[in-house]
């Protein structure tokens, strides 16, 4: 018997190469309110959480509950993905930090 020859699928290359786009790390600048910018790779399915944990690891001191990233106007939350939000390729997001109460 002989094995049939397989079908060329472009949905399924679109697929793997939307999947392979989807997971490949990129950088975002994170710009602190003194003007100093950091350089975090990223992916899309990077959450505003990790981010923050990426900071909290870069820069000492910052406190995880403390922190409030913001694009395009708007606080992101810590669930929403960097996919999700549409950030891309060396987008700046904003870094503020809360006051202690």
């Amino acid at each position: 018997m002989k094995a049939k020859p397989q079908k060329f699928s472009w949905q399924a290359q679109k697929t793997n190469e939307w999947e392979a786009k989807t997971m490949a790390d990129f950088p975002i600048l994170i710009k602190k309110i003194n003007d100093l910018v950091l350089s975090v790779k990223v992916n899309n399915a990077t959450t505003i959480k990790t981010v923050k944990e990426k900071l909290h690891t870069m820069e000492d001191g910052l406190q995880l509950d403390k922190m409030l990233i913001l694009w395009r106007g708007r606080e992101l939350k810590d669930t929403k993905t960097i996919g999700q939000a549409e950030i891309t390729e060396n987008s700046t997001v904003y870094l503020l930090i809360r006051r202690a109460d």
